[in-house]
């Protein structure tokens, strides 16, 4: 528990995963208006005029006319499907297209870490009032059982000194009845989701 304590706080997390969601959507909405306002200066009938328009707005994003695929991203402004093919504008937006992939990873990660604390937060919580019950319920029961009627004697005579001493036993209880193995299971299992997210963002 010590190696998760303090929980984090999955409302302070949420609310950075959709932070991330407006970047990737505001890159998302910069070029398509870019894309409507070059459509609305390029003549359609015109095929040569419309490619060197496709050819300079992949620059504006990181295209290159020398630019290849790499790890999926389209880096050149023109491609062909092989030798003796005439190359085509691409229409790739390498830069935006990182830019967005990026941001969606990262709220992707930031929500699974915010579900993540969530499920942490409420299973330890059940499990300690679990332990809580069944600590007070011990206790009443051992206050229900037979005493000897000099024990009850001297107990009405120390009340205060009882009251502490059932708090004391009610704390001792609860620790006792705290299962050990399922909070390193809840453990295992937040920690374990945070390792896998990095996983995900190298693939």
């Amino acid at each position: 528990m010590a190696d998760v304590h303090p929980f984090p706080q999955q409302h302070y997390l949420n609310s950075l995963c959709h932070s991330w969601m407006n970047v990737s959507i505001t890159a998302t909405l910069g070029a398509d208006q870019l894309t409507q306002a070059v459509g609305a200066t390029t003549n359609h009938q015109q095929a040569d005029w419309e490619a060197a328009m496709r050819t300079s707005c992949s620059a504006l994003w990181g295209g290159t006319a020398w630019g290849q695929q790499r790890h999926g991203y389209q880096w050149g402004q023109t491609a062909n499907s092989g030798p003796g093919t005439p190359r085509i504008p691409t229409g790739s937006q390498p830069v935006l297209a990182v830019l967005k992939d990026t941001a969606d990873k990262i709220a992707t990660n930031l929500r699974e870490y915010a579900e993540a604390a969530v499920a942490l937060n409420r299973d330890v919580e059940d499990e300690l009032h679990r332990a809580m019950w069944k600590a007070a319920r011990e206790i009443i029961e051992d206050l229900a059982k037979p005493k000897d009627p000099k024990s009850i004697l001297g107990t009405a005579t120390s009340v205060i000194g009882k009251g502490a001493g059932l708090i004391l036993s009610f704390d001792v209880k609860t620790v006792l009845n705290i299962d050990t193995g399922k909070l390193n299971g809840i453990v295992d299992k937040y920690t374990g989701t945070l390792g896998a997210s990095p996983r995900a963002w190298r693939r």
